[in-house]
């Protein structure tokens, strides 16, 4: 309906947007949330649990409004229902009942509701539709239709459906002290949803197994407002993993927590297991030049008692490094059968040439006055003999000063010392294994546990024994002499640095074997591990991508350069306090060492001057 009016000269036209459709025009209205009778939340976001041991109600009325704005009376049947607008995984799922406003009657109602699945909120709305036989929908200007669906629709509120608030392990994994029975412990769970209206009783339940852990885990009452609960256990005895399951239950009528649904199949049950330590050597792998060795074998923890964790260690001796990891993945306190130590050597043996005697008839010098041409004599004639000599056997036993070892109370390592027998008479590489293992009496959690440690010996004559007093044989006179670098290179390969052992990533180092160079991720590069210097950019073999501009126009094809480099003269070392001192002093003269110092002072109007 348009109305014109003149206001100042000028034709105003104000459309009345509700008369386009029929006269008179139904709306729904959500009044609240809550049980069939009482309104519980009148907010436009409702939740409820689907522990609730009442059904749950949207409280509905309908309004209607003809063109003027003014409310009037229902005259036609309505059907009024609910619909759910959003949905998916993951959201929730309810429907809704239909209920009919009778002319005449009430202009109230509740709608309700049957929950399908928990989850998110979900955004729903309500809706009336006339109950007669050909409504007119939507509606036109003439039509006498109250209600149509897409007219009467209410304002959109947020309902959740809530899961059954359940009971959860802070740990799926729970290690308990591995001592002997009647061993007491705790651990926590924690509940969803925080307790409201009445205690809840938690309770954890053993599965039953044969050989598995027994324990005897008492009901813990959550208090109202509680979360966490601390439930206690005692072990009966020991054995193999053990499931427990917790579930809750409202007390005193209450219906928040319920035990046929409080359990979580993933986050309710957890695994009860017998807790194992840990011990290690270290280091694991090493590589020495002394004929002495220091090593530690370490525990997880500091031990709580005197005597708790208690063993030996003892030494192998194999040839080969694959023969040594063979000990180390398998580690045993049970000697092996054979080891270098007490193979007996199986170089052939070697002859000498011993000299001896033999009788030969020859016959003699005689002159015509006094010898008789018919006598003969027996002069010597000399033969070979050989005799059996055997090499001399540069192995020697490696043995630990204190191979027995018990920890103190607040301990958590030891040291060991492993020793070389013999002295070293010769250049040779050996291998020696060291094993450790915990034996009985000891807690259980160490119990048994063997570990073990590798270590390659690279011994020569002139060795560093026990790196204490330096180099002990050897002609410690000798000097040596370099040649002139600029024409012999000294050092083909400058990642070489430590003596008689590899250097990692360095693959022209002579003591690195094949299989060593094959754990290297990589070898250092350029002049550092012995390559070649890069080609020049200048040069024409050059390939850098990142040359000047003029490359592809003029490039070196060879250069002959006489400058060789600056290099260090030999100087003769010096061996006597007088030698020193004469070299210092005709050295003096070529450095000078001078001190200047200017202090400024800031007078100010004070007792003394500011510097």
């Amino acid at each position: 309906m348009e109305v014109t009016r003149t206001l100042f000269g000028l034709f105003i036209t104000t459309t009345f947007l509700s008369t386009s459709y029929g006269q008179e025009i139904g709306k729904v209205v959500i009044d609240g949330f809550g049980s069939s009778s009482d309104i519980l939340s009148n907010s436009s976001d409702y939740y409820f649990s689907v522990n609730d041991g009442t059904s749950r109600y949207l409280h509905v009325s309908i309004v209607i409004v003809n063109a003027a704005g003014d409310t009037v009376a229902l005259s036609e049947t309505v059907a009024v229902t609910c619909e759910q607008i959003t949905s998916g995984t993951g959201f929730t799922s309810v429907t809704f009942s239909t209920i009919t406003f009778n002319v005449g009657g009430s202009t109230s109602g509740q709608v309700q509701i049957s929950p399908v699945t928990p989850g998110r909120s979900v955004n729903v709305r309500c809706f009336g539709q006339t109950n007669s036989v050909d409504p007119v929908c939507p509606q036109t200007p003439t039509s006498t239709t109250q209600f149509c669906k897409t007219t009467s629709f209410s304002d959109i509120v947020l309902l959740r459906l809530q899961p059954p608030p359940i009971v959860s392990f802070c740990e799926l994994v729970i290690q308990i002290a591995n001592t002997n029975i009647n061993n007491n412990g705790e651990f926590t769970v924690r509940l969803s949803d925080p307790v409201i209206g009445a205690p809840v009783a938690v309770s954890c339940i053993p599965a039953t197994a044969a050989g598995s852990i027994t324990m005897n885990i008492p009901v813990v009452v959550a208090a109202v407002g509680s979360t966490d609960v601390q439930m206690a256990y005692t072990v009966t005895a020991t054995g193999s993993d053990v499931s427990v399951n917790c579930s809750a239950n409202s007390q005193s009528g209450g219906i928040q927590y319920q035990t046929t649904n409080s359990v979580d199949p993933t986050t309710s049950t957890a695994r009860f297991t017998v807790g194992t330590g840990t011990i290690q050597l270290i280091p694991v792998f090493t590589q020495i030049h002394t004929t002495s060795l220091e090593v530690f074998l370490v525990l997880d923890k500091a031990v709580t008692g005197t005597g708790d964790v208690s063993g030996v260690c003892q030494s192998d001796m194999v040839e080969t490094l694959d023969e040594a990891r063979a000990l180390y993945e398998n580690p045993s306190c049970t000697p092996p059968t054979t080891t270098s130590s007490t193979t007996e050597p199986t170089t052939e043996p070697t002859t000498t040439p011993l000299p001896t005697t033999t009788p030969l008839l020859t016959s003699t010098i005689f002159d015509n006055s006094t010898v008789d041409i018919n006598a003969t004599t027996i002069i010597p004639s000399t033969t070979f003999i050989p005799i059996t000599t055997t090499p001399p056997d540069l192995t020697s036993p490696w043995t630990i000063d204190e191979p027995v070892f018990q920890f103190e109370r607040a301990e958590y390592y030891k040291t060991f010392v492993l020793r070389r027998q013999l002295e070293v008479i010769g250049d040779i590489r050996e291998y020696v294994v060291i094993t450790c293992c915990v034996q009985t009496p000891s807690i259980n959690e160490y119990n048994g546990q063997t570990v073990a440690m590798i270590a390659e010996a690279d011994l020569s004559v002139d060795l560093c024994s026990n790196c204490t007093g330096g180099v002990t044989t050897g002609e410690s006179a000798s000097e040596r002499i370099i040649t002139n670098p600029a024409f012999l290179e000294i050092a083909p390969c400058p990642c070489d640095v430590t003596f008689k052992a590899c250097d990692i990533q360095c693959c022209c180092d002579a003591d690195c074997t094949d299989e060593v160079k094959n754990t290297f991720s990589s070898c250092l590069p350029g002049l550092a591990g012995g390559l070649p210097a890069p080609v020049p950019d200048r040069s024409c073999a050059s390939t850098n991508p990142f040359k000047d501009d003029w490359f592809p126009l003029t490039c070196v094809v060879f250069e002959e350069n006489g400058f060789l480099g600056l290099f260090h003269e030999n100087q003769p070392k010096i061996t006597s306090d007088v030698e020193f001192n004469g070299r210092v002093a005709s050295k003096k003269n070529l450095f000078t060492l001078g001190k200047t110092e200017e202090r400024l002072c800031f007078k100010y109007y004070v007792r003394f001057p500011i510097c």
